[in-house]
This record gives C-alpha cells, sequence and structure tokens, in this order.
C-alpha cells in the first residue's frame, strides 16, 4: 500500500479502526509506504499545546511560501491551519503518536525518513515517509 498525504485527514480516534482495516487487507510481510506530514512532540490533551504546534508547523510552511512569492500556497496552508483549530478535516499528530497508533495495531516501523525541513524538523515538525511492515493478519 502506498498512502500520500491521506492519514493526517482521518481523525485520531478513528486511526486504529483505520489501521485495523489496512492491517485485515494485507497478506503477512507486506509493505505499507507513508508519506505525510506531522507535527513536532506536543500533548494532545493540552488544546493550547495541540494548537501551538498546529501553528507552529503551517505559519512555518506559510513564511517560506510568502518569501517566494506563492500567495496560492499561502492560502492553502491558512486553509490547512483553520481546518486542523477546527478540527473539521486536518488531523495531524506528532510523529510519536502515529508510531504508537501503528504499533498498537500490530505493524513494525522499518524505517522513518525525514523529507523536510531538514534542519527545523524537532520545533516544527515535518514531512516524514514510513516504511511499514504487516508480519500478522
Amino acid at each position: 500500500i502506498f498512502s500520500s498525504f491521506a492519514d493526517h485527514h482521518i481523525r485520531e480516534r478513528d486511526k486504529a479502526r483505520y489501521f485495523n482495516n489496512v492491517k485485515r487487507n494485507l497478506n503477512p510481510g507486506a509493505l505499507v509506504i507513508v508519506g505525510d506530514e506531522f507535527l513536532r512532540e506536543h500533548d494532545p490533551e493540552d488544546e493550547a499545546d495541540h494548537r501551538e504546534a498546529l501553528e507552529t508547523y503551517h505559519n512555518h510552511i506559510i513564511g517560506k511560501a510568502r518569501e517566494i512569492g506563492d500567495e496560492i500556497l499561502v492560502q492553502l496552508e491558512s486553509q490547512a491551519l483553520q481546518s486542523g483549530l477546527e478540527k473539521l478535516g486536518d488531523f495531524k499528530v506528532s510523529r510519536r503518536r502515529y508510531k504508537e497508533l501503528l504499533q498498537q495495531a500490530g505493524f513494525v516501523i522499518e524505517g522513518e525518513e525525514l523529507i523536510g525541513p531538514k534542519d527545523q524538523s524537532n520545533e516544527i515538525g515535518g514531512v516524514y515517509v514510513y516504511t511499514i511492515r504487516c508480519y500478522s493478519v
């Protein structure tokens, strides 16, 4: 399975059911590749911390888009931030939380690669690619 920028559109409360459904439809040893956006580490139960993590991530991209004069990207990221704040369709989590959910569903994470930003991912969050295996069904 290849998933590109889709998992963050699944509510956290629905991710376990989603991962279990994916697993149910795979053969043992199947490979799953996920590329997606993740927030910096934060306490998801602390609304202020979660809000700050969302704002930090999206405002970083908005700032970069403004630097290059890409107003379309500024608008898209502004809308994504608003969607995340309002919990309407953007449900980013931290990498740690994502890995917990995968492991709870019985997946084995074989690889994690940061795509960007290379220099500030711990403070901002970023785009990562995960290589995941399903060894049992």
